[in-house]
Formats: structure tokens, sequence, C-alpha cells
């Protein structure tokens, strides 16, 4: 939120952020969020734009009436340094009022929620030339005056680009705080049946393609909670987390659900809890290590099997980030999505997006395809053990019905079943 001098008003909502749980019960109930969903490409949810700052309107009424703008993180670092405040379409594309198709803001849903649209800054491709850096900016950063700043792009996007990711039948996983997947489609799509899987459809980083998201909420931000609630700091290393799944390459005993931080895609659950099951005795902090990345894989297998099933095929998968560095996590990704698994030479890829990004606004480059030959390259294809794959198979077939158990635990405390608040 930010003032009429540039000033920041007040601290961030971010995604994980579910204090407008209300707001998103009030729009399931008083709206037709179907009809915005095929608009807009998303689903109703507590992590998209518009149930933010419909929260902020109602729950601090001075905050919003001071607001002269609304940003993203990436639109506000772009307005420092230039003055310019836009929004690539991408980051547009997650915030519940962007037209996709005609690439605009769409004023049927901001009015009829009751949102100025005088707030939101303008949209523009990603990769599109704001200005060049402000004098005062470059001064206090060591730049050049000719710096240029560009509109770069949602960090999914970003990453999908910098994997290469430029037509159908690949998928790009990337593996941090949060996973995502995301598939490229030449024509926009919101249909029901995409809508009702809860994946959402926006623009892409390059014009004439569109990304279909699906995503897991917690992953590496539960190995870190693992690290931290089950040894002193220096205790264990990634190489010996490794260690010990490369020798442990079948099904362990354990299901975890890992809704640590509710649930992305499909459940959209922001109040959906996380699970282990299967403790005994003889359960050891390893045997719970193992179970964490059975069930982020299980959760991706699902978002992945969602995908295929709405039209989006995916026959092999390009993993990057900082967990792609784990064979043997690769390995179990690759038996349980029983797909081919990628490791590319440039883990960073969402790095590497948006500085294409920048150097297509700078004018460095003109066909991405071709730029992209220049950095990224196979440093390996980690193919699914077959054996391995059958015994994961059957176990999945058991995990699918773990959401369900969940729910029937707590599922007086969500969104979708009964009264807001976790």
């Amino acid at each position: 939120m930010i003032g009429k001098d540039g000033e920041v008003l007040a601290n961030s909502m971010v995604s994980f952020d579910t204090r407008n749980l209300d707001t998103v019960q009030w729009l399931q109930e008083n709206r037709d969020v179907k009809r915005y969903g095929r608009i807009t490409g998303v689903p109703l949810h507590t992590m998209f734009s518009m149930t933010k700052l419909l929260y902020i309107r109602d729950h601090e009424p001075e905050l919003y009436e001071r607001t002269d703008r609304v940003m993203t993180f990436g639109d506000f670092v772009a307005y420092k340094l230039c003055g310019q405040a836009a929004m690539d379409a991408s980051s547009a594309s997650r915030t519940m009022m962007f037209h996709v198709r005609e690439g605009r803001w769409e004023q049927s849903i901001i009015e009829e929620v009751g949102l100025d649209p005088g707030k939101l800054p303008r949209v523009v491709p990603c990769g599109t030339l704001l200005g060049p850096v402000r004098g005062s900016a470059a001064a206090g950063l060591g730049l050049s005056a000719e710096t240029v700043v560009a509109a770069g792009g949602h960090d999914q996007v970003c990453c999908a680009l910098g994997a290469g990711i430029l037509e159908s039948g690949i998928a790009m996983n990337s593996m941090g705080t949060t996973d995502s997947i995301l598939c490229v489609c030449k024509e926009f799509s919101a249909s029901d049946t995409l809508l009702d899987a809860n994946i959402p459809c926006g623009a892409y980083s390059l014009e004439k393609l569109y990304a279909c998201h699906s995503f897991v909420l917690s992953t590496g931000s539960i190995v870190q909670w693992f690290k931290k609630t089950y040894f002193k700091p220096g205790d264990i290393s990634f190489k010996e987390l490794d260690a010990y799944m490369a020798t442990h390459p079948e099904p362990g005993d354990l299901q975890i659900l890992p809704h640590f931080s509710g649930s992305g895609t499909p459940w959209m659950d922001s109040c959906s809890k996380g699970v282990i099951a299967g403790l005994t005795l003889e359960t050891t902090n390893m045997d719970i290590y193992h179970g964490i990345l059975e069930g982020i894989c299980y959760e991706l297998r699902t978002n992945l099997d969602n995908m295929q099933a709405v039209g989006l095929p995916v026959d092999q998968v390009i993993c990057i980030g900082g967990a792609s560095g784990s064979r043997p996590y690769l390995q179990l990704k690759a038996n349980i999505y029983q797909k081919p698994i990628v490791r590319q030479n440039v883990a960073e890829a969402g790095c590497l997006g948006a500085a294409l990004l920048g150097a297509k606004a700078a004018g460095l480059i003109g066909d991405m395809g071709e730029a992209l030959k220049n950095f990224i390259s196979e440093d390996e294809v980690i193919l699914p053990d077959s054996e391995m794959a059958a015994l994961y198979e059957e176990k999945f077939q058991t995990y699918r019905r773990l959401y369900g158990i969940s729910r029937e635990l707590f599922g007086k405390q969500s969104v979708r079943g009964g009264k807001p608040g976790c």
C-alpha cells in the first residue's frame, strides 16, 4: 500500500496471510466467483490480491483511503528505481482482477466488489522497458545513469522461462520454500473443469503463451521445520540427509500430508492441517524425513494428474531450485511422478529468466529460444525405477485418502465447510 509521495503505508499481506478468510467466505456466498474465474483465470482463494484488498478496505479503511497505489514487491522496486508504477501481466494474473485474454484490468469485477480501480498501476507485458534509473537511485546504488529498468515477471513464470519452458508437454517443477509445477499452453483456458481442479491460468513471460500453475505451499519450509525441530543447529547436513535417502529407496512406513501452512492446489483449503500418520515406538526422525519428502511428492503427483486430466500434457519434468541438487530426491520424484526428471546446468532458473526479461527490454536479445540455448543444457535425465515406481504407486493410492481424513478431523475450521478461521 503506497501513499501519494511514494511512501510505504503498512506492512504487506503476503500470500500465506489468511486474515481475509471471512472475505473469501463472503465472496463465495454473495458473488459469482465462477464468472470471475472464467475471466481472470484464478479460483477464489485467500492468496489472491483482490481478497486482500477487500480485507484492508473493510478492516483498515483509513489505510485504504490513504493508499494512492497498490503494488507487488517487483512493481515497488521498479517504482523506486525509475519512478514508473507498472505491473507485469503475469503478476496481474494473480490478482483476481485481470482480464487475461484482453490484457487489462476487468472493470466489471473491480466495481462489483467495490474497489477503486484508480489505485491499480498500469499493466505491461513481461520484459517491458520502463525507463532509466533515476539519478538519486543510480547514485545511491553505484549504477550508471544509463541503466534501464524493466518489468519482470511472477516468480514461477521467471523460473519456467529460465528452465526453457517454451512449449507444451514439458513441465517445470521449482523446488524451494514451496513447490510449483508450471506448464504453458497456446490458448487461455479457464473452463469449469480447470477451475474445479483449482489450476490457475494466466499470462506467461512471453506473449502468445499462457501459464498454468499448480503449487504445494509447504515443501522446503517443512524440511527446514524438520531440521529445526528434530536436530540442534549443525547436527545434520543436507549431504547426510541425501545419504540416508540414497540407501532407503523403498517407500517408508509413514503417510504425511504436507499441509503445514494450509493447502495449495488442488484443494485450495487455507485451513487444512498437516498430518503425520503411522507413528510407532520404533519410528525415527529419519523415518519422518523420508515421509515428508514422500508426502510432498504425492501432493505434487496429485496436481500433475489433475493437469493432465484437463488437457495439459506432461511428458517430462524439469526440476530447478536449491533442492534439485539432491539426486536421491529427484529419483524419488521420478518414481512417484512416473515421469523422466531433467536436471539442468542452471539450478537458479528464476534468476536467469528475470535476467533474460531485462535483456529483452534493453534490446540485447531478440528470439528468446535462441538466447536460452546459450545458457541452459541438460545435466542428467533421471528415469523412474520400475520396481520402486510400482511400490510407490500402491502407496500413493492410499495417500489419496489422507486429505479427506484430515477434513473429517479439522473440517469444521475450513473455509470450505463451515465458519472461516484457522
